[in-house]
């Protein structure tokens, strides 16, 4: 990982439910491989983060 946003770009009113939590974004900047030049820049994507804990 390389940078995640300090602040939300956008929180709604009142976050009260976890389907109301999954509308909360930050920007992420990641680095990843990319040998067969699929992704562009700036392309949006939607990725799940998986940690272990």
């Amino acid at each position: 990982m390389v940078r995640i946003a300090d602040e939300a770009e956008f929180t709604p009113k009142n976050i009260q439910t976890k389907e109301e939590r999954v509308t909360t974004v930050y920007k992420v900047t990641i680095a990843i491989d990319n040998p067969q030049l699929k992704l562009k820049p700036g392309m949006p994507a939607d990725v799940t983060i998986e940690i272990d804990s």
